[in-house]
């Protein structure tokens, strides 16, 4: 796991659309690894970046999505969505792997976490109609925020497939 200090792996990657993303770049960089555009939960995560996409922007930092979704699938949900940040299609999983995020090797066992997760957590993502799986469904989200200058300044890396990214969370540590 990368943690708070450390330097994030630099990369260079073309979005599905607009300019390429590299790190180290020029601001902040909040970076959100989602598993899939099919899942319900990582579509509510998108939906409340969505949000705050104007509120990171003031807080002087850029957000990304990386998923592992084909890249056809991607170019079809980005603009249907009308999404305001770019989104790396990392079907390989290679940007997963170099930021070191792991797929659920409990993934059979997930029932378990159902019961042990609030109901409402759960159910309320699923009004996000899910879609077919585009990915691994055993992928796990994590996320970073990366300064202009390469090192992390906070990584989560969530236990649980059915996490949903708090963008509230996320800016309180930008600022």
């Amino acid at each position: 796991m990368l943690t708070a200090g450390t330097a994030a792996p630099n990369f260079v990657r073309q979005p599905v659309f607009g300019l390429p993303v590299e790190v180290p770049g020029s601001r902040i960089l909040v970076l959100v690894f989602l598993r899939h555009l099919g899942c319900p939960y990582a579509r509510e995560s998108i939906h409340r970046l969505q949000g705050a996409v104007a509120d990171m922007d003031l807080a002087g930092a850029d957000l990304v999505v990386v998923t592992r979704t084909d890249l056809e699938t991607a170019r079809d949900f980005v603009p249907r969505n009308h999404l305001l940040f770019p989104v790396i299609s990392d079907t390989e999983g290679t940007l997963f792997d170099l930021f070191k995020v792991h797929r659920d090797p409990m993934f059979k066992r997930s029932a378990m976490a159902l019961l042990q997760t609030s109901f409402m957590s759960l159910v309320k993502p699923l009004k996000r109609i899910p879609g077919r799986p585009t990915g691994p469904v055993d992928q796990l989200p994590a996320e970073f925020i990366v300064d202009a200058g390469g090192i992390i300044r906070y990584s989560h890396y969530p236990n649980s497939i059915f996490h949903v990214t708090d963008p509230a969370a996320l800016i309180s540590e930008i600022t």
